[in-house]
């Protein structure tokens, strides 16, 4: 993994264009440098093995919720049914843990979320080529079921929602959810704390808000709130 640090919001961009010149290479920021590069069920091993669990009682877990989830979900899902994927990717979108990273095509997204607030680590964007993963789409016989899958894999979800489309959102799947996601080909950027304010006013000045990445009532009331009260946007 390599790092370069962020001085300036014209050497961000500079950064993207001298490692990211394929539109389908990936993006992910973190608020907190610390916060690990690991699917959020891979997150509740700690607390498992704290209650003296195994990583196969998670795995069990994770299976028991996500079933749960597809069953009762589908009373707000109109259209078709979704398959398993399209469902996994529901359930993340929903805050259910899962073995799914959320990733952006759009380096500004990525940015957005690594200064969203003024907490004082700094911040990190992850970035890695086009092509670095295999692709569900492209897959001649891709697996069904995400829970059972033996690599990495990264999808495109067709149950779209305004979210996802405003994020330009890409998913990666991971085989060990509870292994922190590493690659060569994986570059980091890091945002300095000092420097998340003037970033997030430079977005903001650019239309990059809360209302624009967040689309709805919820997404409103975050950019109210910034240009009234300061703070996060």
């Amino acid at each position: 993994m390599v790092d370069h640090v962020i001085k300036s919001y014209e050497d961000f961009h500079k950064w993207v264009f001298d490692h990211f010149l394929d539109h389908g290479s990936l993006f992910r920021g973190h608020a907190n440098i610390d916060y690990l590069l690991m699917p959020s069920v891979g997150r509740q091993l700690a607390k498992f093995v704290g209650d003296k669990k195994t990583k196969q009682n998670l795995l069990d877990q994770e299976r028991w919720s996500f079933d749960i989830f597809e069953k009762e979900a589908m009373a707000f899902v109109s259209g078709p049914k979704p398959n398993r994927w399209e469902m996994l990717a529901l359930a993340q979108h929903h805050g259910l843990p899962t073995r799914l990273l959320d990733w952006t095509h759009n380096p500004m997204v990525a940015l957005y979320f690594a200064v969203r607030d003024d907490q004082p680590a700094n911040g990190v964007i992850y970035g890695f080529g086009a092509n670095m993963m295999p692709d569900l789409a492209d897959a001649e016989d891709p697996p069904q079921d995400p829970l059972s899958i033996s690599q990495n894999w990264q999808f495109i979800s067709h149950r779209i929602s305004p979210r996802i489309v405003a994020q330009e959102s890409v998913f990666t799947a991971h085989a060990d959810p509870t292994e922190i996601f590493s690659s060569p080909f994986i570059y980091r950027a890091v945002i300095p704390a000092e420097l998340k304010h003037n970033l997030r006013i430079i977005l903001h000045r650019y239309g990059m808000t809360a209302k624009v990445i967040f689309p709805g009532l919820d997404g409103i009331a975050r950019t109210v709130s910034y240009l009234k009260f300061g703070g996060g946007s």
